[in-house]
C-alpha cells in the first residue's frame, strides 16, 4: 500500500503474522548479554561486538522479544571451554590483558604468537567473559533444544567458527559453535555441519554421509566442504571421509583413529555411542566428596581414594553432565540396623583407634568377635565411611523406587562380604543388603548380579532362604578368599535355586566370560523377570589386579553392564574390590560412560592424578599373557549345570509385599568359638604398595582438590533437610 495509508505502515516498527508455512508456530528461545556491547576490540578494529547490541535494540523495538523466551546467558567455564579447546590455551584466555601484552618480561608474552594472538585477535579488557559470554549462549541453547524446550534457539553473539583447538583465528577466539554441537550430541544423533569455505593447498575435504534416525537411512548428496583443518568429531560408522588432492582421491569411514581429529588427539572427549548402546538411560550418580579422605593404614590395600580418581576422570570426560549428581545422605545407625545387629552397629558406630590400643577396654574383647582387626582395622571415620557407602546405596534405590532414574551408580557401595554381625573381607556395612532391601518395598523380584573376583558371600548369605532375590555370582572358586560359592551351593527352602554360582578358574579372559555372562543372564532375565537389577562391579576381576586372578580388561568387565543395561529395567550399579587403583578408575569411569551411552576417548584427558596413569595415558588397558586355566569342556559343563538350574524355577514367581525380608528373617548362624573356627583372609597383611606413594598421596585432605574439582564438589554441598532416622529424603 502506498505510504500513509495505514498508520502502522507509516509509522514502522509493526510486526505482523506471517502466512503460509512460515506461520507455523515454533517455541523460541533468545539468549542475550547485555554487557556484550561493552567489549572493544580496539581503535579502527573492524570486529565491533556492538552490532549485537544494536541488532538486540532491534528486536525490542519490533517487539519481537515478546514472542520469545528471553535468556541471560551463564558464563562458560574455563571446563566447559576446555571440552574442546587445550587446557594451555584456556588457561592463556583466560589470564592474559592488556598490561600483560605491555610486559615484555611476562612469560604471557612468548605465548602470544603460539596462540595466534594479536594483529586479527587482539588482547583487549574482559577478553575471557567476551568468550564466556558468547560460549555460555551457545552451550545454553543446546540445552534448551536437548531438554525440548525450544524448537528454535537463538544467540547472535555466537558463531565464532574460525577459533581452532588451540589457536585464535579470524577475530574468534573460542569456538562456540563446536562447544554448541557437542552440548547437541548429548541428546542428538543427527547433525548438519556448516563450513565456511578456505583453500589450503587446493585440498578440499568431502563428506559423503548418512542421516542416522532410530532405525532409518537416509543418503543425502556429498556436501563439498574446503577447510583448513579436518573434521573436528567423530559422528557415527556411517559416514564417509574423502580427501581430493591434486594427484590422489583417499577414503576413509568413521571413526578414524586417534589423532587424525581434534577431539580425538586432545583426549577427553566422550562422543555419544551408536545402535543398543546409544538408548537414552535417565543415570543419577551418587559422590561423596570426602570418601578419599578415608584410609584403611600403611600397607593396606583398599584404598578409597580409587572412588576420588575415578570420579575426577569422570568429570574431565565430562560425562557428570549427563547425569544427575547426589552427594548421599550418612545412612542412621536404625538404617543400617535393618540388616546389621544392634550390637554390631553399636560397636562401629562408637571404636576408634585409640579405643583399639587400649587394652583395657570392653571394645576391646568385641574386635575378635566382629572380626575387626587385620583384614577390617580400626581407622579413623570408619563409622561415617560406612554410613557414607551405605546412605549412597540406599539412595540410589529410593531414587530407582520413585522412578526418578533408570541407573543409579554408587562406586563407594559394592561391599559385599559383610555379615550380619560381622567385617569381612575388607568391608564392614554391607550396603548392598541395605540397597535390595529399600528396593523390595517397591519390585517384587530383585536381581543381584556380581562380577567381583570375589565371591559376593555376604549378599548370598542374606537372601539365601528368599525367592525375592536371586543371586548370580561369576568368582574365582577354589583356594581363594571367602571360600565358598561353590556350584552347588543353590540356596534353601524358598530360596532354592535362587542362588546361582559360577565358580571360575585363573586367567578367565573377556571372550570366555562373555561365554558365560550373556547366555546365563538372558535366561535368567527371561526367566525370573526382575522388575530391578543390581550389578557389583568389581573391579579386581581386572587383568592386572593386585590381589586378583583373572584376565579381564576394561570394555570386558565393562560388556557385563552394557548388557544388563539393553534389558531397560531399573539398574543400581556399585562398585567392590579393586586394588590396582589406577586401573579401578578407568574401569569405573568407562562404565561410568557406559552407563549415560557415550563412548569416551582412549587417550585419558589431562586431570590432577595423570601422572598415576603412564606411561600410556590411556583409559582402556590390554590384557596380559597369562594362561586361561578355564578349559572349553570346564565352561560348557559350568554353563549347561547352570542353565539347568534356571530350568527348573517357575516363571515369574509372584511375590506378595508382606512377605519382605526383614533382618529377622535372616537366618541366624549359630555362634562359632572364635579360638578354633579357621582363620580366612583376602589379605596376608603384606605391605602393599600400588604405585609409588600412593599412601601419601591417598592421605591427602581434599583442601587438595583444584578449583575444578572443588567446584564439582561444591555443587553438592548444598543444605539437606534433618534426617530422620529410617526416613530417607528425597537424596
Amino acid at each position: 500500500m502506498g505510504s500513509g495509508e495505514l498508520a502502522v505502515a507509516e509509522s514502522g516498527g509493526a510486526s505482523l503474522p506471517s502466512v503460509g508455512a512460515d506461520a507455523m508456530k515454533r517455541r523460541v528461545t533468545y539468549f542475550y548479554e547485555p554487557s556484550i556491547g561493552d567489549y572493544y576490540y580496539g581503535q579502527g578494529h573492524p570486529m565491533k561486538p556492538h552490532r549485537i547490541r544494536m541488532a538486540h535494540n532491534l528486536i525490542v523495538h519490533y517487539s519481537l522479544h515478546r514472542r520469545m523466551q528471553i535468556n541471560l546467558p551463564f558464563a562458560a567455564a574455563p571446563e566447559d571451554i576446555c571440552r574442546f579447546h587445550s587446557d594451555d590455551y584456556v588457561e592463556f584466555l583466560s589470564s592474559v590483558s592488556p598490561e600483560i601484552v605491555k610486559d615484555n618480561s611476562h612469560p604471557h608474552n612468548r605465548l602470544l604468537k603460539r596462540f595466534n594472538v594479536g594483529d586479527d585477535c587482539p588482547v583487549f579488557d574482559g577478553l575471557f567473559p567476551f568468550c564466556q559470554a558468547s560460549a555460555g549462549g551457545s552451550i545454553g541453547c543446546a540445552a534448551r533444544l536437548n531438554r525440548g524446550d525450544a524448537d528454535i534457539a537463538i544467540n547472535w553473539a555466537g558463531g565464532l567458527h574460525h577459533a581452532k583447538k588451540a589457536e585464535a583465528s579470524g577475530f574468534c577466539y573460542v569456538n562456540d559453535i563446536v562447544l554448541g554441537i557437542l552440548e547437541l550430541l548429548k541428546a542428538h544423533r543427527v547433525l548438519f555441519f556448516i563450513f565456511s569455505v578456505y583453500t589450503l593447498l587446493n585440498v578440499f575435504f568431502f563428506v559423503f554421509f548418512v542421516i542416522v534416525h532410530m532405525t532409518q537411512r537416509e543418503s543425502c548428496d556429498y556436501i563439498i566442504v574446503s577447510g583448513l583443518v579436518p573434521l573436528i568429531v567423530n559422528i557415527s560408522k556411517y559416514l564417509i571421509y574423502k580427501r581430493c588432492g591434486r594427484r590422489r582421491v583417499s577414503e576413509e569411514e568413521f571413526p578414524m583413529g586417534s589423532g587424525e581429529m581434534g577431539v580425538a588427539e586432545s583426549g577427553g572427549a566422550s562422543l555419544p555411542s551408536i545402535g543398543a548402546d546409544a538408548m537414552k538411560r535417565r543415570v543419577t550418580y551418587f559422590y561423596e566428596p570426602s570418601i578419599g579422605d578415608y584410609y584403611y593404614g600403611q600397607g593396606h590395600p583398599m584404598k578409597p581414594h580409587r572412588i576420588r580418581m575415578a570420579h575426577n576422570l569422570i568429570i574431565h570426560y565430562s560425562l557428570h553432565r549427563r547425569m544427575q549428581i547426589n552427594r548421599p545422605f550418612a545412612a542412621a545407625p536404625e538404617d543400617i540396623r535393618r540388616f546389621h545387629s544392634d550390637d554390631y552397629v553399636e560397636f562401629l558406630s562408637s571404636v576408634s583407634p585409640e579405643i583399639v590400643s587400649d587394652n583395657s577396654h570392653s571394645h576391646y574383647r568385641q574386635l575378635k568377635r566382629f572380626n575387626v582387626g587385620e583384614d577390617c582395622p580400626v581407622f579413623d571415620g570408619l563409622f561415617p565411611f560406612c554410613q557414607a557407602s551405605a546412605g549412597g546405596s540406599i539412595g540410589a534405590a529410593v531414587r530407582l523406587n520413585r522412578g526418578d532414574a533408570d541407573i543409579a551408580i554408587n562406586w563407594a557401595g559394592g561391599l559385599h562380604h559383610a555379615k550380619k554381625a560381622e567385617a569381612s573381607g575388607f568391608c564392614y556395612v554391607n550396603d548392598i543388603v541395605l540397597g535390595i532391601l529399600e528396593l523390595l518395598k517397591v519390585h517384587r523380584r530383585v536381581l543381584y548380579v556380581d562380577i567381583d573376583v570375589h565371591h559376593g558371600d555376604g549378599v548370598e548369605e542374606a537372601f539365601y532362604t528368599t525367592d525375592r532375590v536371586m543371586t548370580v555370582s561369576f568368582h574365582k572358586f577354589g583356594d581363594f578368599f571367602p571360600g565358598t560359592g561353590h556350584i552347588k551351593d543353590t540356596g534353601v527352602g524358598p530360596g532354592k535355586d535362587y542362588a546361582l554360582n559360577v565358580p571360575l578358574n585363573d586367567g578367565m579372559d573377556d571372550e570366555n566370560f562373555r561365554a558365560l555372562f550373556r547366555p546365563i543372564m538372558q535366561k535368567v532375565m527371561d526367566v525370573y523377570q526382575p522388575d530391578a537389577v543390581v550389578l557389583q562391579c568389581g573391579a579386581d576381576s581386572l587383568s592386572g589386579d593386585r590381589l586378583g586372578c583373572f584376565n579381564l580388561s576394561v570394555k570386558g568387565h565393562a560388556d557385563c553392564l552394557r548388557f544388563l543395561r539393553s534389558f531397560n529395567v531399573p539398574l543400581m550399579v556399585l562398585g567392590g574390590g579393586g586394588y590396582t587403583v589406577r586401573n579401578v578408575a578407568r574401569c569405573w569411569c568407562y562404565e561410568t560412560a557406559v552407563a549415560v551411552g557415550v563412548e569416551p576417548s582412549n587417550k585419558l584427558p589431562y586431570n590432577e592424578y595423570y601422572e598415576y596413569f603412564g606411561p600410556d595415558y590411556t583409559l582402556h588397558v590390554e590384557p596380559n599373557n597369562m594362561e586361561n586355566l578355564n578349559t572349553p569342556k570346564d565352561m560348557e559343563k559350568i554353563r549347561n549345570t547352570l542353565l539347568e538350574q534356571i530350568a527348573r524355577l517357575p516363571h515369574a514367581p509372584s511375590a506378595p509385599f508382606q512377605t519382605t525380608p526383614s533382618t529377622a528373617e535372616v537366618p541366624e548362624v549359630e555362634e562359632e568359638d572364635m579360638d578354633i573356627r579357621p582363620k580366612r583372609q583376602l589379605w596376608s597383611g603384606e605391605d602393599y604398595d600400588s604405585d609409588p606413594d600412593e599412601d601419601e598421596k591417598a592421605n591427602i585432605r581434599s583442601s587438595s582438590l583444584t578449583s575444578h574439582m572443588r567446584r564439582a564438589a561444591d555443587m553438592m554441598e548444598e543444605d539437606k533437610p534433618e534426617v530422620k532416622p529410617g526416613v530417607h529424603p528425597p537424596c
